[in-house]
This record gives C-alpha cells, sequence and structure tokens, in this order.
C-alpha cells in the first residue's frame, strides 16, 4: 500500500514535472524523439523482467509522465503547424481549379508545400505514437503496482506463528541500529574529518548550530510570538491555537536546519537512507505534537470555562502524541524496508510491535475524539454539530470493533494487511481530528458569538472552510494510498481541459470567461442603475414605461457580455447560430410554452398594456400589477396574495386594466326605499351624501339614477368619481355608512323583503293522536 509518508519525495519529484518547459526550443525534434523512444524502451525492459522495486517504479511513472505531458504540448503545437499548411495547400488548389491554370511558380510554389506538409504529418504521426506509447505504458506500471499491492498485502505469512522469528528479527535489528551507529562515528572519529566537515560544509555547519539555539531558546521565542499576536487577535478561542502554532514554526525550521546538516553525512552501512528518511517522520512527529499542544490548550480553556464545563482529554492528548511517534518511526522502518536494508524477520518483528501499538492507542483513545468534538462545541455555542452524539459514539464503537479484529488477524498470519490498514485508520483519525481543530479556529477567528446565527455567510469563513474541506479530502485520499503524483496527474490533466469542436476548454479559459461576463454583468447593472436613478427621473415616462426600459437594457447587456466572453475563449459564433437553428424545431416543440411566455413577456413590455402599479382583472384575479418578466406577471391581490399568472394568458386572454389611462374610477352604490317615499326627496339626500364626500370629484359631479320599481322598494343608484380607483372599495364603504345614518336621521325606510310560513294542519295527524290517547288511557 503507497504510504501517506512518500507526500515530500512525490511533491519534488512531480513539482519538477510541471515547471520543467514542454517547448522543444532548445532542441531539435528528433532529439525529442529519441529522448522519448529512450525512456520508453528502458520501461518495457524493466516491465518485462519485473524486478524494480514500487518506488523506482514510481519514478520510471513520473519520467514517463512528464514525456506523455511533453508528447502532449508538442501534438497541440504541430497539430497548429499541421493545420496552417493544409489550409495553404488547399487555397493554392482552389485558385489553380478557379482559373484552370498551373504555371510554374505556383506549381513550384505548390511542391514544396506538399513537401513541408508531409514532414509535418510524419512530425504529428510520432508525435501521437509516442504519446500512446507514454499512456500505455504509464498504465502497465499501474498494472503491476496493482498486482503486488494484492499479493503482498493479502497473503498469508506463515513466520508470524513462530517465535524464533522475533528473536531472530530483533537480533538483526540491533545489529542494523549498531551500523549506523558505526557509520556516524566514522563520520566524527578523527579531527581531520571535523575540519574537513566544518571547512567545506561551513553553510550546512552554520544552519546546524542555529537549528540549535532555536531548540534552545524556544520558550522565549513562543512567548515572543505569542504577545505579538496576541495584541492584535482578541478572541480567546482563536489564541487556543497561537502558541501551539508558534511552537510548531519554530520546530519545523530548526529541524529542516539540522536534516539540512545531517544530510551531508557519509557512511557504507546505510546511514544516508536513514537520514533520507527523516524528514517525513520528523514532520508526523511534529504534527501529532502540534495536536497534543491544541488538545491541551483548550483543555485549559474549557477549565476557565464560566459554565464550569470540565472535560477530561488527557486521554486524546497521549493518544495522538504517542501514536505521531509511532507512525513516525515506521515511516522510517518502512523506508528502510522498501531499500532491503531489513531482513524479513525483523520485517514481521516490527510489524507485529507496531500493529500491537497502534491499534493498543485507538482503542484506547477514540472514545476521546467526540468528546474533542463536543468540547469545542461548548466553547463556540453557534458551532453546528454535523454529528450527533449518538452516530460520533457509533462510529468511534465500530472503529474499535475494527481495530479490535485487524489485531487478532495480524496475530494469526494477516500481519502486513491488518498492520497498514490500522496505520491508515491511524491517520485518518489525526486528519478528522486536525480538520475539527482547524474548523474550529476558523470558527473563532472570522466568526462571533455576538453575531447572529446567519454569520457562517461571512465570505472569508466560507473560503478557508472550503479549503479546509479539500485539504482534509486530499489527505484522505494520501492516508489511503492515493500518491501524491496522482493528485498532480489529475491536475495536469484537468489543465488540458476539454475540446469541444475547435474550442479547448481549460480552467484558464473558464476562468477567463467568467471575468469577462462578469465585468459586462458589472457594467450593465451600472449602466441600468444610471440610467434608473439618474437619466429617467428627468424625462416624462411613467414608472412601467421606465421599468420596460430598464429590463431591456439588462437584456441587452447580458446577451453582449454572453457573446464577448464566448468569443473570447474561441467559440464560433456562426457555429452557435448553426446550432441554435437546429435546436429551434425542437424548442418549438418541446418548449412551446416557455417561448410562447417569453415573446408574450416582450410584448407586454413593448405595448404596454399593462404596466407597474395597475389595478386589473385576469384570469379571475383582481389585484395590483407588481412586476412584469419575460416569462409571467406578478399581480397583488387585495387580499395581499401574491398570483403569478403565465404571459401568454394576458396577451391571449381579455384583461380589465382599471388604471390604464387614468387612476380616475367610479363608484357605484345601490340602495333601495319604500314605496311611500319622496323620490325626489331620496335624490337630494343622496346627491348630498356624494359630493360632500372628500374622494368625490366636481368634474363630472356625482349623480342620481332612479333604476326601477322593485318588488318591495323604489331602487336608485348614486353614481360618483373618485380620484383614486385604490380606494374604490373603501369609497363604498363610506358611503353606505353615510347613506345609513343619513336616511335613519331623515325617517327614510330601508325596506327588506318579508316572507310569510303558512302552517297548515293535515287532518289525519289528529285521527293519530287520537287513537294513541286512547290506548294510553285503557293501559291506565
Amino acid at each position: 500500500m503507497v504510504k501517506l509518508q512518500k507526500l515530500f519525495v512525490s511533491f519534488f519529484a512531480v513539482l519538477l514535472i510541471c515547471i520543467s518547459s514542454p517547448s522543444v526550443n532548445g532542441e531539435t525534434l528528433k532529439n525529442v524523439f529519441y529522448g522519448f523512444n529512450k525512456n520508453a524502451d528502458r520501461a518495457m525492459e524493466i516491465l518485462l523482467k519485473r524486478e524494480a522495486s514500487n518506488e523506482s517504479l514510481s519514478y520510471l511513472r513520473a519520467d514517463l509522465f512528464q514525456d506523455r505531458n511533453r508528447a502532449l504540448m508538442l501534438k497541440r503545437k504541430i497539430n497548429e503547424k499541421y493545420l496552417i499548411q493544409k489550409d495553404e495547400l488547399k487555397l493554392i488548389d482552389d485558385l489553380i481549379t478557379e482559373s484552370s491554370t498551373e504555371g510554374t511558380s505556383i506549381a513550384l510554389k505548390r511542391q514544396k508545400l506538399v513537401s513541408i506538409l508531409e514532414q509535418t504529418t510524419f512530425e504529428l504521426a510520432n508525435t501521437k505514437l509516442a504519446l500512446k506509447r507514454a499512456e500505455r505504458l504509464i498504465k502497465e506500471i499501474d498494472e503491476l503496482k496493482k498486482v503486488r499491492f494484492n499479493e503482498r498485502f493479502f497473503s498469508f505469512n506463515q513466520l508470524v506463528l513462530f517465535p524464533i522469528t522475533y528473536v531472530q528479527g530483533t537480533s538483526d535489528f540491533l545489529g542494523l541500529i549498531g551500523n549506523f551507529g558505526v557509520d556516524f562515528y566514522q563520520n566524527f572519529n578523527s579531527q581531520a574529518k571535523w575540519m574537513r566537515m566544518f571547512s567545506v560544509s561551513f553553510l550546512p555547519a552554520t544552519f546546524f548550530f542555529i537549528g540549535l539555539l532555536i531548540i534552545i531558546f524556544q520558550d522565549k521565542i513562543t512567548l515572543l510570538g505569542n504577545s505579538v499576536i496576541s495584541q492584535k487577535i482578541k478572541n480567546k478561542n482563536t489564541l487556543i491555537f497561537i502558541n501551539p502554532l508558534v511552537r510548531l514554526i519554530t520546530h519545523l525550521i530548526s529541524a529542516a536546519l539540522i536534516i539540512n546538516f545531517l544530510q551531508i553525512l557519509t557512511g557504507n552501512y546505510g546511514l544516508p537512507i536513514l537520514i533520507d528518511a527523516l524528514p517525513k517522520a520528523v514532520l508526523i512527529f511534529l504534527l501529532g505534537y502540534f495536536v497534543k499542544t491544541v488538545i491541551g490548550e483548550a483543555k485549559e480553556q474549557l477549565s476557565d470555562d464560566t459554565n464550569g464545563y470540565v472535560v477530561d482529554l488527557s486521554r486524546l492528548q497521549a493518544t495522538s502524541f504517542f501514536i505521531a511517534i509511532t507512525l513516525g518511526l515506521f515511516t522510517v522502518i518502512s523506508f528502510l524496508t522498501e531499500r532491503s536494508y531489513l531482513s524479513v524477520e525483523s520485517e514481521v518483528t516490527l510489524n507485529a510491535i507496531g500493529l500491537f501499538i497502534i491499534a493498543s492507542l485507538l482503542i484506547y483513545g477514540l472514545k476521546s475524539i467526540q468528546t474533542l468534538v463536543f468540547s469545542l462545541a461548548n466553547l463556540l455555542p453557534d458551532m453546528e454539530r454535523g454529528l450527533s452524539f449518538i452516530s460520533l459514539s457509533f462510529i468511534t464503537k465500530g472503529v474499535s470493533a475494527l481495530t479490535w479484529v485487524l489485531l487478532i488477524g495480524g496475530i494469526f498470519g494477516y500481519l502486513l494487511i491488518a498492520f497498514e490498514i490500522v496505520k491508515v485508520v491511524s491517520y485518518i483519525a489525526g486528519v478528522i481530528i486536525l480538520f475539527v481543530l482547524i474548523d474550529f479556529f476558523l470558527r473563532g477567528f472570522f466568526l462571533s458569538k455576538n453575531k447572529k446565527k446567519d454569520n457562517n455567510s461571512n465570505p472569508f469563513f466560507l473560503f478557508f472552510g472550503l479549503l479546509n474541506c479539500i485539504g482534509s479530502l486530499l489527505l484522505l485520499g494520501l492516508a489511503v494510498g492515493i500518491e501524491f503524483s496522482q493528485y498532480v496527474e489529475i491536475w495536469v490533466r484537468f489543465n488540458e481541459g476539454l475540446t469541444l469542436g475547435d474550442v479547448n476548454l481549460t480552467p484558464a479559459s473558464i476562468l477567463n470567461f467568467g471575468v469577462i461576463f462578469g465585468l459586462g454583468y458589472v457594467a450593465t447593472t451600472i449602466i441600468q442603475k444610471i440610467v434608473k436613478g439618474t437619466v429617467l427621473p428627468k424625462t416624462k415616462m411613467d414608472k412601467g414605461s421606465q421599468n420596460a426600459l430598464v429590463s431591456g437594457i439588462g437584456y441587452i447587456g447580458y446577451t453582449l457580455a454572453a457573446v464577448i466572453a464566448l468569443s473570447s475563449i474561441g467559440f464560433n459564433l456562426s457555429s452557435i447560430a448553426i446550432v441554435a437553428g437546429a435546436l429551434s424545431v425542437g424548442i418549438g416543440f418541446g418548449l412551446q410554452t416557455i417561448v410562447s411566455n417569453f415573446v408574450s413577456g416582450i410584448i407586454l413590455l413593448v405595448e404596454r398594456p399593462i404596466k407597474e402599479g395597475d389595478w386589473i382583472e385576469a384570469s379571475g384575479f383582481s389585484g395590483t400589477v407588481k412586476k412584469i418578466s419575460v416569462r409571467s406577471t406578478q399581480i397583488e391581490t387585495f387580499d395581499r396574495a401574491m398570483v403569478v399568472v403565465p404571459n401568454s394568458e394576458l396577451i391571449a386572454g381579455s384583461v380589465l386594466n382599471w388604471t390604464h389611462s387614468n387612476e380616475t374610477g367610479r363608484v357605484r352604490v345601490s340602495v333601495g326605499v319604500s314605496y311611500d317615499t319622496d323620490p325626489k326627496r331620496v335624490e337630494r339626500l343622496l346627491l348630498k351624501v356624494g359630493k360632500s364626500h372628500e374622494m368625490a370629484l366636481a368634474s363630472p359631479e356625482p349623480f342620481v339614477r332612479f333604476q326601477r320599481f322593485g318588488d318591495s322598494s323604489l331602487d336608485f343608484d348614486l353614481i360618483i368619481y373618485v380620484k383614486d380607483k385604490n380606494y374604490m372599495f373603501q369609497v363604498r364603504s363610506e358611503l353606505h355608512y353615510s347613506i345609513f345614518e343619513l336616511f335613519k336621521k331623515e325617517g327614510i325606510e330601508i325596506p327588506f323583503p318579508q316572507r310569510d310560513l303558512n302552517i297548515k294542519e293535515d287532518p289525519s295527524l289528529n285521527t293519530n293522536k287520537r287513537v294513541l290517547i286512547k290506548k294510553g288511557g285503557a293501559n291506565e
């Protein structure tokens, strides 16, 4: 299984691939193809022998991947030249065909172009062959490593069952440690070697002493860093990370300086190999120490909490620290194993010890992870709890059970697969703890307790939170066996883009499209605001016309921004027009309703039969037009409900617009009086009520109509014109009140229908009643 600790070797190998230029300006194509074929032949020979180590295969794969990238870039460059030459040749052939003549000069020119095109075609074919060959060899290397993985890790090792294996393995390992000591001693066993080392390697020696000084004075450096940072950061939850972070930085610097000095040491028994493994081991150890320190700071913060919520995180502290030490040591052991410095017995012995130690620590400390999560949530009350206490408890119990199974399986022979899975589980637990701690730090730094609960919309918190999630996912991939070089390969392939016709969509072109369209969108929005706030108020256009003009500017601006952005990334707009024409038939049938509503919306905005603010009656609803969009129109009813009416219904159906030409309206109030009332008197009283209302217009003035002789009343209509149609219902109600009060005061009766109920007695009912009475008397 590929180890997480291969991160740095893979990183620098792939970084070399990325920074190397794929161009061939400084060398001929012949030398380039020779280099391709040489690496491919070497890879074929290694794959046929199947004897190279996995590390050698990884380096070989990196070389082939570099050749593959260079071949791809070269293919694109040659293909561009090929297309240009092909177009030139076609142009000459068209001229010869049109003129029906072929002079000597044109023939020579054509012959020269044909010769150049043949050479370009040959180069393009060689480039494509080199590209396909490199991709095939990369695939074969991956297949070989997969086969080795299955054979090695899923095999039964009977040496685990014999005690002599551990005796011999311990002896061999102690001998190897002694050899390392001999190598180290031979670098300093004479004054001459001391003098030569510090004279030839003066700069690394200086770095060594600087690293020692940093370790000696790390407490003072940490205190100074804390005092400087604490003055700028007041959040106490964020300060939990300051001391561990400063310590981590000082430790990393001092470790890098000291390891840089150690790399100049020589040896015949494997000391340089041991030193090469130190960077990865030290990194794992320091990250574990960082987690331990942060948990300690959180524990102190919890103990000082005003709520008195105190928890014990000592178990998790010890577990994370000792697992980091164990993983760091076995990083070095794995490094030595891959280079055959350890015997089979030593490997079995060390793997058995590592399995027992890490499995025991996991079982001991897993329960504390849920304690850490909810302890941090207690410090940040607004912190969202993605996992409940029950689900966290279930997960930790499941992992503990898996660890027990792996421990038992390793004891009974399946040692390697059990040990590797236990290490993977440890790495995953570490990544989860790091993710939780970093998330807690981001919430404490960017979010405040005094803010509202929607403070999670802070853009900086969302950005760095996304980076935290992506980084954690990448680390989880490394933990389960994905090589770092594979990440870079995915990124390189992603940068190669997606070819759509003659357009190659790459992240750079997509970013270019986004920037240009974004600038067009912002410019259109600014123009809309300027026109709406500065230009249109000075005109005589009504509000509906102004909104229609602003919407039209928006549609034109957004369309132009999209067209310019598409042109900038190489899209042929004529091709888009052809495609749009081909799709128009399908759109006509499949999207008929949507297109109809869109066209109707344009008609409404241009012809303006209705506008925003109008009182209309349409589709069975009555209310005020709030918004007219290209698909639908929003109508707010008088009950404050919002109705969305498709635009096609407003164009195809009948619409009653009460306020199309002006805001005035007519109110009619019907009333009936008794037959013994003087009609002229009723007319005078009604006109008095109508003219006295404050919303009534003087011209046209109110008038009364004697409508009919009703069944039980003389029916009159009072008609007045009001200033604003939006108040018609209110005016009608007020007129009803006034008429009722005035008629009551003047003694005028408002009749209402009366009904007389005549009950006719059935004689048969009386006969039955007498029979029942007689029976009752007889019984008595």
